[in-house]
């Protein structure tokens, strides 16, 4: 299975509560890709930075961590955004992001060719952003078309949303096309005022075969699936260092699953509740890993156990 993931890149100044201050790539959809790839997946990143000194690391990064780089858009006339994370006592992260891209983006980019059994992955900001809507709907029609798997991920927690705003009707587009999706309680409070599993999928009209998957921090994983809810328990972690990346493992446990099942669409649709489970139990060891490291992706020792669970196969 080959993935693409559409997102976007950047540089994260990370804060810690005791002031210690180190720098790493991140952006969600970077981080999921990187992730993935540790895993073993085959991934490419679709984003476009800076050929600035941040854009070159970005570039430099991804391709000593194997992830694909033909489809990244460099510019001149911008600079490779920024987010400054500040950790507070409880390891969670408060954003504060300095971004300055060119007035029209991905005006000359190279863009996938889909095939069935691929898997297009998108989600954050940068699925709402009006600039990215002209490539975003072309990817999701050629991902859509090709009979491709769509998986997508709100994660818009810090963007609160009205029902008046175009950010809801992208949204609502999104998951509308989606065959799994995944998105913390935060995520659905800021869009739809409620996190409630049931009133989410009756108000965005999931269908009964995509998975709804709700992630509740450090308390419950909850699954709504072929009109049966499932609730996975989180471990309690004693050494938390970052959440940052979290979510973003979680979506690459999720995705790598699917990888190593080589699950078809119609497989996907109709999963028994014993191979759900499994998924998420892979969702949340990727998860739990990430939360135990300053870095936003997988660790190689966790890299390297999910290797030798995908040769055993």
């Amino acid at each position: 299975m080959r993935f693409f993931a559409f997102g976007e890149a950047l540089i994260d100044i990370i804060v810690q509560a005791d002031g210690k201050t180190f720098s790493s790539p991140g952006g969600s959809l970077l981080n999921v890709a990187v992730s993935m790839a540790r895993a073993g997946a085959a991934v490419e990143l679709i984003s476009d930075f800076g050929l600035d000194e941040p854009g070159k690391r970005l570039h430099s990064f991804l391709e000593s961590e194997g992830v694909g780089v033909s489809y990244l858009n460099r510019f001149t006339n911008g600079q490779t955004p920024l987010a400054y994370a500040a950790l507070d006592a409880d390891a969670k992260a408060s954003y504060t992001f300095y971004k300055r891209y060119p007035e029209t983006r991905f005006t000359e980019a190279k863009l996938p060719h889909f095939t069935p059994g691929d898997c297009f992955v998108f989600g954050s900001f940068s699925s709402v952003q009006e600039p990215l809507q002209p490539v975003l709907e072309k990817l999701l029609k050629q991902a859509q078309s090709s009979d491709s798997f769509i998986f997508f991920d709100p994660n818009i927690r810090q963007h609160k949303l009205s029902r008046e705003d175009k950010a809801m009707n992208y949204l609502r587009r999104n998951i509308g096309m989606a065959d799994l999706v995944r998105g913390s309680d935060e995520d659905f409070e800021a869009m739809l005022g409620t996190s409630d599993i049931e009133k989410v999928k009756n108000t965005l009209e999931i269908s009964d075969k995509v998975p709804l998957i709700i992630t509740r921090g450090a308390s419950v994983v909850e699954c709504l699936h072929l009109q049966k809810r499932s609730d996975f328990a989180v471990p309690i972690l004693k050494n938390l260092v970052s959440t940052i990346g979290a979510g973003d493992a979680f979506d690459a446990g999720l995705l790598c699953f699917l990888d190593v099942q080589r699950m078809s669409k119609n497989e996907l649709r109709t999963m028994h509740p014993d191979m759900l489970g499994m998924m998420i139990a892979t969702a949340v060891s990727f998860a739990t890993d990430v939360c135990q490291s300053p870095e936003n992706f997988i660790s190689k020792t966790m890299a390297t156990n999910f290797a030798a669970f995908r040769q055993s196969l």
